[in-house]
């Protein structure tokens, strides 16, 4: 019974460790989900900024280098955009893996607890253990078809008849 607490106890910490990774990757997305408003809005101005530099170029007011800084500004920050949304992607993929990682965690709880459950002994009415056959450490063998043998005797002693000569 005591391996199976500790594997209960295990098996709970385990949870716990993947709840919180969980939490972790939930806020990760949302980080991540800032940063690509950011980058979106830098991506954006960068768009802006070279309409406006062909204008500008297209009377004479900025040279061809300005223009081609203007270009490679948009090209940076395009890539930058689409490389955060693939980020935001892993994301929140690491987020459906953290949440699947919580549910195997609560099964395995659930299934030490019922190993754990498996290790008491009850009886199916109220009374007083009047034999014991087995000693603790044995391992109790029966199924519903085979009932095995009598690991101890509990009898209802709340009424009881006695016969006496007088």
């Amino acid at each position: 019974a005591k391996q199976y607490a500790a594997q209960l106890e295990a098996a709970k910490a385990r949870l716990l460790s993947a709840e919180a990774q969980l939490r972790a990757a939930e806020a990760n997305v949302y980080a991540e989900e800032a940063g690509l408003i950011g980058t979106e809005s830098a991506y954006r101005k960068a768009l802006a900024d070279l309409e406006r530099g062909q204008e500008l170029h297209a009377s004479g007011d900025i040279s061809k280098a300005d223009l081609d800084a203007l270009t490679s500004i948009l090209d940076q920050q395009k890539a930058s955009y689409e490389a955060r949304k693939v980020s935001l992607n892993g994301v929140k993929a690491n987020l459906e893996a953290s949440r699947a990682m919580v549910e195997v965690s609560r099964a395995d709880v659930t299934a030490a607890q019922e190993a754990v459950d498996y290790c008491v002994i009850r009886s199916p009415i109220n009374g007083v253990v009047t034999k014991v056959n087995s000693k603790v450490g044995e391992v109790a063998l029966g199924t519903i078809q085979n009932l095995g043998s009598t690991i101890l005797v509990v009898a209802d002693l709340s009424e009881m008849l006695v016969r006496a000569a007088i």
